[in-house]
């Protein structure tokens, strides 16, 4: 009887040990241009104009209220990158779809962050990627520019 509990012990074990690997969050610093090149993006974007970070836009005729977006995917049986872009998509289309439903036709002042400081740049995101999940975290304020 103990050679049994003993040898389903070891098994549980054996099975376990990957598991560390599953729980890393490596952050990523990626191409917003190639993100949004995409077929996903072409695809999926509702098609308002966005600008990130500090990067110039028309004048604003009316701030309507910032907006943020939490999105996460599997990265399973995918690349980070691959898996980061599908997340950082995913965030866009929801503030799109949000500021859509404001009347906004753009957002501006987006930028991500992966639970430390937010990172604004006009050309990068950053997205954190794990054994199971990439997740992208991103806000903007909704407006109607001129």
């Amino acid at each position: 009887m103990s050679v049994r509990i003993f040898t389903v012990f070891c098994l549980s074990l054996a099975l376990l040990a990957p598991l560390p690997a599953l729980a890393r969050n490596t952050p990523h610093e990626l191409s917003i241009q190639s993100a949004l090149d995409s077929p996903l993006a072409q695809e999926k974007l509702l098609g308002l104009r966005t600008y990130f970070g500090d990067q110039g836009h028309p004048a604003i005729a009316q701030t309507l209220r910032k907006g943020s977006s939490h999105k996460a995917t599997r990265s399973m049986f995918r690349s980070d990158e691959e898996a980061c872009e599908i997340a950082f998509l995913s965030a866009l289309i929801a503030l799109e779809s949000q500021a859509q439903s404001l009347g906004a036709n753009a957002i501006v002042g987006i930028r991500s962050n992966t639970g430390g400081p937010q990172h604004s740049s006009p050309s990068t995101y950053v997205c954190a990627a794990g054994g199971a999940v990439a997740r992208v975290n991103l806000t903007g304020t909704y407006v109607k520019l001129r």
